[in-house]
């Protein structure tokens, strides 16, 4: 790169610096490095507190606390149907369990008992109800279990949003290129948002199985989760490095940083370019030997990939994605018609 146009992306880049550098370390999920701006994601909080209600008003807020329900699952379901031609069947797996979850006896049902037992306002049961929920979730000792917590959080969010008349976070209304940067995401902002104007993730929360990383790593979008502190550091516009390799984030970094960085990331960039023209040369060893190329997928949608990268074959499928991100066992017919998936777009390959 010529040192005149370098020293003009940096004299753009460190115009919108706004205080000292910061550095965080977080899980790197996804492969690449990206500078940009921050586009910092509200954190949803609500203060709850018990609020009695009369004798009188008992059956209205049950109707008022099922009428969130039935909201929040038109939205959902428009959120699917928008992109269920676009988005990749992990996302679709997901929504769906979050449909589920709005549909689940014991969230619904345990709320309106609460309502009618104790007279208390539907947002304070369905608190109540969630927290009982996400401890027995907390207690799980599998990790990726004990994380399905956050989709009650989300899935309660939504409900909240509804009942107390608040505006959802929308990711489908970016209008420049920006580096999300939340405490969270939740499946229906990484389904909703315009994946051409996102180029890259951070979050506070989550580790390698957090969906987050999942859609990150499928929608091969640089991502680094699990940055304590990253969220109320940034602010909207401000200066960011992502490193998706490290996990490493800068914040409003100095000169040498950045110019580092611009360094590095074109050397990604041409290590992927330089790999992409091999990508159809025959797998031959010095003494003749072929060796067949083959890939390990955990969803359908990476075969795509796979073959863009000049593999020959699926070597393993992790079937037990089939089973996560989801609150019921998948049926015969569905292990079906994903192996059946598979092995049409991975043809004429094993």
């Amino acid at each position: 790169m010529r040192r005149g146009r370098t020293s003009r992306i940096v004299r753009r880049f460190l115009s919108i610096r706004r205080r000292a550098f910061l550095e965080f370390q977080g899980i790197g999920v996804s492969a690449g490095i990206i500078i940009g701006k921050a586009f910092r994601l509200e954190k949803e909080s609500y203060d709850i507190k018990p609020t009695w209600i009369g004798d009188h008003e008992v059956e209205q807020e049950v109707e008022r606390f099922l009428a969130a329900i039935s909201a929040s699952k038109d939205q959902l379901l428009m959120i699917r149907k928008r992109v269920e031609s676009l988005a990749d069947n992990e996302h679709l797996h997901i929504i769906d369990a979050h449909l589920m979850i709005l549909e689940d006896q014991m969230l619904v049902n345990e709320t309106v008992e609460y309502i009618r037992r104790h007279r208390l306002s539907a947002e304070w049961s369905l608190k109540r109800v969630l927290d009982k929920l996400k401890e027995q979730f907390e207690r799980l000792e599998d990790p990726y279990f004990k994380e399905r917590k956050d989709d009650l959080t989300h899935i309660g969010n939504r409900v909240f949003n509804n009942l107390l008349g608040f505006s959802h976070n929308n990711l489908a209304e970016l209008r420049e290129d920006v580096i999300v940067v939340a405490h969270d995401l939740s499946p229906a902002d990484t389904a909703n948002m315009r994946k051409e104007r996102v180029i890259a993730f951070v979050t506070e929360v989550g580790s390698k199985t957090s969906h987050t990383a999942i859609m990150a790593h499928s929608l091969e979008i640089p991502a680094v989760v699990g940055v304590t502190g990253i969220y109320d550091a940034v602010k909207t516009g401000e200066s960011l490095i992502v490193d998706g390799i490290t996990g490493l984030v800068h914040v409003s970094p100095p000169q040498e940083t950045f110019i580092t960085y611009l360094d590095r990331q074109r050397q990604f960039k041409y290590y992927e370019r330089e790999l992409q023209k091999m990508k159809d040369l025959p797998a031959v060893t010095t003494d003749n030997k072929k060796v067949t190329l083959m890939a390990n997928i955990e969803f359908i949608n990476e075969v795509k990939v796979v073959l863009e990268r000049g593999g020959e074959g699926i070597g393993l499928y992790r079937t037990e994605f089939l089973y996560m991100n989801r609150y019921y066992l998948p049926s015969e017919a569905e292990h079906f018609r994903a192996y059946k998936m598979l092995v049409e777009q991975i043809a004429p390959y094993p």
